[in-house]
């Protein structure tokens, strides 16, 4: 299975890499919307894990960017706790679920499982 994570936070992105790689997923990881894009546009993941802070654009754009480019496209928000406004218009937009950060990595797994099933 086909994992785009897009995260900025090094650690962050390092701990799903490392916890989701054992459990049978294929990782690929990149800084910032514009370079998910693109790596969108080569090749579509089976499923996306998008932080809500990026460099370049609000993770809400990028959202609605790829849910316009491919509906199917199936992606898990991973924002704050105090964001709740910002997650919920994440699934308005098109994400299928969302992870609060700190994210607990099984649960993470999980949740992705239940999406790709």
């Amino acid at each position: 299975m086909k994992l785009l994570v897009v995260e900025e936070d090094d650690l962050i992105a390092t701990s799903v890499d490392f916890r989701l790689r054992k459990h049978g997923f294929e990782i690929q990881r990149v800084v910032g919307g514009e370079l998910a894009i693109e790596a969108v546009k080569k090749a579509v993941p089976d499923i996306m894990v998008i932080a809500s802070k990026l460099s370049d654009m609000n993770g809400l754009e990028l959202v609605a960017y790829l849910h316009k480019l491919n509906p199917e496209i199936k992606m898990v928000y991973m924002a704050e706790i105090e964001a709740s406004e910002e997650i919920m218009k994440s699934i308005k937009l098109g994400c299928k679920d969302f992870v609060l950060k700190p994210y607990k990595p099984d649960e993470l797994l999980v949740r992705l499982k239940i999406l790709l099933n």
